[in-house]
């Protein structure tokens, strides 16, 4: 069975990992993956045995672009199925639907957002997507409509001749209020084992104690919130930020601000940041969003206390994640309070129960099921 991946980029950040996560757990399942990024930027380690395309020519016919691809490769008759992350690959699945579309191929979007942040579709009326700044610059107006009213007929043309999967019930329902109502929900998997493992590996030499965050860099994940509470904390570990993204400038300018800049240590975009993860006191995400929330996952399955604030996270409609959650109120005072009695006395947590909801083997056997494709290539 050949596999087709295809994502705005490969940068490196919450969508590309659980791509890549997807692709090598097919890999073992004896299948063929090729990886797609529309950009053609490559940032995280491909896996071993996966094909990376970064020739595609999205001008041409997409029938003439696969076949070219696959040209040669031994066994022609292979199940094919396309899969679709974010917005500029689900414009091109709509502008080829009528290829990708075909009874006899397999294909499939995945939104991984809040709609707003996936697609540029705001709740109830386009006018919602604009901004104070966008009235000053009227004459943007009528392009930023036609935008939205585009980006969520691409969705409304998918969604009539092919699955389109949600990682969580929130998503689901935000997408109902558009039409799009026949959408499956498959939350992200994790895998553990490679996880573990990966957390095994030397890695930069951190503080003695400290506490992480792991995310973009960008607004939505609301590091500046972060850094006003750690401030405000009176905390006396070091907090890593490991990410990379448009606000890092600001943030590193906003740590100098708050005279914390001293006890912050921006590192960047980090490969492998499990090891940093697995051996901090806690860690914190205070995101306004996450469709589903990879690092909070990452977090539990290492063991590793996580504060989070009480925001509409994915992954807490999962049974007992509350439990295993330091959860605060969605404020800079809650969140330094949380930063204070965590920095203190951080605890462990029994996480058995969620890990195995989060099994990505099972979280793949399951995309399999609802996509009727054989768990298993036996060419």
């Amino acid at each position: 069975m050949i596999f087709f991946y295809f994502l705005d980029t490969l940068k490196g950040g919450g969508v590309e990992k659980v791509c890549l996560d997807h692709a090598r757990n097919l890999l073992e399942k004896g299948n063929q993956v090729y990886l797609v990024p529309i950009d053609g930027c490559v940032g995280l380690p491909i896996p071993e045995g996966c094909s990376l395309v970064e020739s595609y020519n999205f001008k041409r016919p997409a029938a003439e672009e696969i076949s070219s691809i696959l040209k040669g490769y031994c066994y022609p008759d292979s199940e094919l199925v396309f899969v679709f992350h974010m917005r500029r690959s689900a414009s091109y699945f709509a502008k080829n639907i009528s290829y990708f579309g075909r009874k006899e191929l397999k294909s499939c979007q995945f939104i991984h957002a809040d709609l707003s942040y996936s697609h540029g579709i705001e709740h109830g009326s386009p006018i919602k997507t604009l901004k104070i700044k966008h009235f000053f610059e009227f004459w943007r107006i009528p392009k930023i409509l036609r935008k939205f009213k585009i980006r969520l007929k691409e969705l409304q043309i998918i969604h009539a001749r092919c699955p389109i999967f949600v990682v969580s019930n929130s998503i689901r329902n935000q997408c109902a209020e558009f039409g799009l109502e026949k959408c499956i929900v498959l939350h992200n998997g994790v895998d553990v084992h490679w996880i573990k493992r990966l957390a095994q590996e030397p890695t930069y030499k951190e503080p003695q104690s400290y506490f992480i965050h792991v995310a973009r860099l960008s607004s939505e994940k609301r590091q500046d919130t972060l850094l006003r509470a750690f401030a405000r904390s009176g905390s006396n570990l070091k907090l890593l930020i490991v990410g990379d993204g448009p606000c890092r400038i600001a943030l590193e300018r906003l740590s100098r601000t708050l005279e914390i800049s001293n006890k912050v240590v921006f590192l960047g975009f980090l490969n492998n940041p499990y090891p940093l993860i697995k051996n901090a006191k806690f860690s914190v995400i205070c995101s306004e969003y996450e469709g589903f929330g990879i690092s909070i996952a990452e977090s539990i399955c290492l063991g590793v206390p996580t504060l989070i604030t009480d925001r509409p996270y994915g992954i807490r409609a999962l049974s007992g994640t509350d439990d295993l959650c330091y959860i605060v109120k969605d404020s800079i005072e809650e969140l330094a309070n949380g930063i204070k009695a965590l920095s203190q006395s951080p605890v462990r947590f029994e996480t058995e129960q969620l890990i195995h909801q989060l099994s990505l083997n099972d979280i793949i056997s399951k995309f399999l099921n609802e996509m009727k494709i054989s768990t298993c290539s036996d060419h």
